[in-house]
């Protein structure tokens, strides 16, 4: 029996293609060394969940703007982590699977390596970074106005 979803309206509303600003949080997933990763439903994999929260908009010349989907939130789940041991609580994998794994894997280090230097790279970053130094030096030399100690 054919079922027409034409007529169903989506339950949330998608955000358009283009590039935003994030503010990015990591959700625990009580899995792997540190308890920071999820067990997928494959019982192998281990994922990074994120939680990306619309905060602006980007522009061609790459300064920040308020967004209409300012406030929308994206979940992503990275791969980190495989299990590759025939344990006997695991299920079996084949040659094929254990390829996809390792690509899944390996896919999913790269992203959050792209996310980590992305951010580096962010509108205002190199100003932040400039106002640290210059705060910096405040502390470490009293004669800018910094308080003298003792």
């Amino acid at each position: 029996m054919p079922i027409d979803l034409n007529e169903v309206q989506p339950d949330r509303e998608l955000i358009e293609p283009g590039i935003y600003g994030l503010k990015i949080a990591v959700k625990e997933g009580h899995g792997g060394k540190d308890g920071w990763l999820k067990l997928a439903k494959n019982q192998r994999s281990l994922m990074l969940e994120l939680e990306c929260k619309v905060t602006a908009a980007v522009t061609k010349k790459g300064e920040l703007t308020p967004s209409e989907h300012n406030g929308k939130v994206v979940r992503d789940w990275i791969t980190l982590e495989f299990d590759e041991t025939d344990a006997i609580h695991l299920p079996a994998i084949t040659s094929d699977d254990l390829e996809r794994f390792r690509t899944s894997v390996r896919l999913g280090r790269k992203k959050l390596r792209a996310i980590v230097d992305s951010e580096r790279r962010s509108p205002g970053k190199a100003q932040a970074e400039e106002l640290r130094r210059a705060q910096r030096s405040q502390v470490l030399r009293p004669d800018r106005g910094a308080p003298r100690p003792g």
